[in-house]
């Protein structure tokens, strides 16, 4: 679907010849088909230095000193990513949270981030609790529906 938003002036005595602009956005409304969460590291010289592929499933190595941070990002069947997904239920889940959890008291941080083609899109970041363990855990999110008061305030159809 587009919106086409036209913004202007009309003529006047002193402004014959007043500029109108379009501008169009395109939307789609699509279901999420996919989440992905990507470790973020506070030092560029280590994302050159140890690049991570971007693989299902990847091990990736932290500090058992120091919370990392995971930007979770959604994407639909067409691979397109969300400008916006507040609305959405994540579960976050780990496999060994005697090494690493989410707690409650930490949520997922929304934040907008200016992609390669200068767009905003949103990305959540999400701090992971580690303690002084070695080891191995496995954190996932998964999209569980869409928060109620989101669905109320937009008087959605429940489902």
């Amino acid at each position: 679907q587009v919106i086409t938003l036209t913004v202007g002036n009309s003529p006047t005595v002193t402004n014959p010849f007043p500029v109108v602009e379009p501008a169009v956005v395109k939307f789609v409304c699509a279901v999420p088909s996919r989440l992905t969460l990507v470790p973020v590291y506070g030092s560029p010289q280590l994302d050159l230095s140890c690049p991570l592929l971007q693989q299902n499933k990847q091990v990736v190595p932290v500090s058992n000193y120091r919370n990392p941070m995971l930007d979770l990002a959604a994407y639909d069947q067409q691979g397109r990513k969300f400008d916006n997904f507040s609305s959405l239920s994540v579960v976050w889940e780990s496999t060994n949270k005697a090494i690493a959890r989410i707690e409650l008291e930490l949520p997922v941080e929304l934040t907008l981030k200016e992609e390669g083609n200068g767009q905003k899109k949103m990305h959540g970041l999400q701090t992971v609790v580690v303690d002084r363990e070695f080891g191995a855990a496995a954190i996932s999110a998964t999209a569980t529906g869409f928060q109620q008061p989101h669905l109320k305030a937009a008087r959605a159809k429940m489902p």
